[in-house]
């Protein structure tokens, strides 16, 4: 199943979670004393980079047990197959349900990434982290600082 929904909630996680963390690295970087009120001001975009990351995560988990229920129904269908008390019309109905479950899986299109589970997930993680380590990496030093 395609879902543009959930293409685009993909997409403003992305946009949204590596913002946040961005914030976040930069509001980390910036603190010369470490204040109560410099860790409040860096504690915002962490718990709105986590208010994305936790639902997305349960979304994904979801789409993976959607998939594993899926599996589990056509291994039963099968099984039933291989009884030999079911008539013979019901051996084509059960033929033709088996068919269909494996020709299309119940599986959560996202567009031409590919399908929604947990290692998109982590892909969409690794995403954001190498695009947080270049910025901070490639971050111009300030002003009075000496460089090693």
């Amino acid at each position: 199943v395609y879902s543009s929904r959930i293409f685009w909630r993909c997409v403003m996680f992305l946009v949204t979670v590596t913002s946040n963390l961005y914030m976040l690295v930069n509001t980390a970087g910036n603190m010369r004393l470490i204040s109560i009120e410099m860790i409040h001001i860096s504690l915002i975009p962490f718990i709105a980079a986590a208010g994305q990351i936790l639902p997305f995560f349960t979304l994904c988990c979801k789409a993976d047990r959607v998939y594993s229920q899926s599996m589990s129904i056509n291994t039963f269908v099968k099984n039933l197959q291989g009884r030999q008390d079911i008539s013979m019309r019901g051996q084509i109905v059960l033929q033709a349900i088996s068919q269909r479950l494996d020709a299309r899986p119940a599986l959560i299109g996202i567009g031409s990434v590919g399908n929604l589970n947990t290692s998109v997930m982590v892909t969409f993680m690794n995403v954001i982290f190498t695009y947080l380590v270049i910025i901070y990496q490639t971050k111009p030093a300030e002003e009075g600082v000496d460089q090693a």
